[in-house]
């Protein structure tokens, strides 16, 4: 469990802005997400297309999912000086309301950063998600590793077609192999 207290004023002024910026993104704002992630000492929201981190006081670390318009109803209800929420697993209360969330804790401070893909993410964006300095937690929590392996499975596949088209001028897998991957991990 995970307490946290932040001043309302800038927590509904942070809501304001995310709105914006879903409408502005042409993002369904009843169909979007927020994410919230809790420190000790700060709080940062992200929804498509921002990220404001306000000041809050905490008592643990934790990432918690839920849909955007139905908190921003519940944070426009508060009328506390500080808004006060505690997080349960798969629950959260705010005031008197309660909720379900998705909902992750971290020992030690340690929070797992959202990974961003492209609009457009190709098989080598993906890809280089590996080589990158993601710890495979994120990766899992970002629901990646799945999409990494289509996309390696999907670059073998082709390294493999582009072997049998050339091997009858001698050139070996071990070459297209290092060349294409030399191209994807700079």
């Amino acid at each position: 469990m995970v307490h946290l207290i932040a001043d309302r004023i800038q927590f509904l002024e942070t809501m304001k802005h995310l709105k914006e910026a879903i409408h502005k993104n042409k993002v369904n704002a009843n169909k979007t997400y927020c994410e919230l992630q809790v420190t000790p000492t700060k709080l940062t929201f992200a929804a498509p297309g921002s990220f404001i981190t306000i000041p809050c006081i905490a008592t643990g670390a934790v990432r918690v999912t839920f849909p955007f318009t139905m908190f921003f109803d519940l944070i426009k209800l508060e009328m506390q000086e500080n808004i006060e929420m505690t997080f349960h697993p798969s629950e959260t209360i705010l005031g008197t309301f309660s909720f379900q969330a998705i909902t992750k804790f971290y020992p030690k401070d340690q929070i797992l950063n959202t990974i961003h893909l492209p609009k457009k993410c190709t098989l080598k964006d993906l890809l280089k998600l590996k080589s990158e300095n993601h710890s495979q937690e994120e990766l899992e929590f970002n629901k990646i590793p799945e999409k990494i392996a289509i996309a390696e499975a999907e670059l073998e596949k082709s390294i493999q077609s582009c072997f049998k088209a050339l091997k009858r001028y001698e050139i070996q897998h071990s070459e297209i192999e290092a060349f294409v991957k030399s191209k994807i991990y700079p």
